[in-house]
């Protein structure tokens, strides 16, 4: 008898289901670590939308806040890398919250 650690995996892989959860994670982990870094008030004019093959899409609702983003962009990354346990992230998209 297999293990669950085991049957686990091979089930999200056979039913497509290891991406979109890795997305999840990712997203989930940015919010986490920019809220870590700039504190909930700040943290919350920005907002991780997705995560595909190394880039993380975000959208901000205040200028500023995606300027400060683009300056502190590396340090980000180093910090959800490192939440993360690998590099996962190689690009983070910035686009700002229409009406």
């Amino acid at each position: 008898m297999q293990s669950i650690k085991k049957i686990i995996p091979h089930f999200l892989a056979a039913h497509g289901l290891v991406q979109p959860l890795r997305a999840r994670q990712v997203v989930a982990a940015a919010a986490l670590v920019l809220e870590k870094l700039w504190g909930p008030e700040r943290a919350a004019y920005m907002e991780p939308l997705s995560f595909k093959e190394g880039v993380l899409k975000m959208q901000s609702a205040s200028a500023a806040a995606m300027q400060q983003l683009k300056l502190e962009e590396t340090r980000f990354m180093n910090e959800l890398n490192r939440h993360l346990g690998e590099r996962a992230v190689f690009k983070i998209q910035l686009k700002s919250k229409g009406f």
